[in-house]
């Protein structure tokens, strides 16, 4: 809970300015400063030809172990954490 990233989610609010980056074959959502405030399912990959635009801070929500499936639970490492909800925009590569 004393993680960077925590501190670094809890100075945001919707409308914020939010980076995408890839590192290690996942997309992080990157705040002002440069920190890391999420990552971006593995699943994730940029729409066919189209280029990362803008993207911003929709929400910030916070989740709980409690609410968690149980088969799930045993990976949370903390009890409560908050979710960045990203509005991200793409746009269409120009030759």
């Amino acid at each position: 809970q004393g993680n960077q990233v925590h501190r670094a989610i809890a100075c945001l609010k919707p409308g914020d300015l939010l980076g995408l980056k890839e590192s290690d074959n996942r997309f992080e959502l990157i705040d002002q400063a440069g920190g890391i405030v999420g990552r971006l399912s593995r699943s994730f990959s940029m729409p066919p030809g189209m280029a990362f635009d803008s993207g911003r801070v929709a929400a910030v929500v916070v989740l709980k172990k409690e609410d968690s499936e149980a088969d799930y639970q045993s990976h949370c490492r903390c009890d409560a954490w908050e979710l960045v909800l990203p509005e991200l925009v793409f746009s269409r590569h120009r030759a």
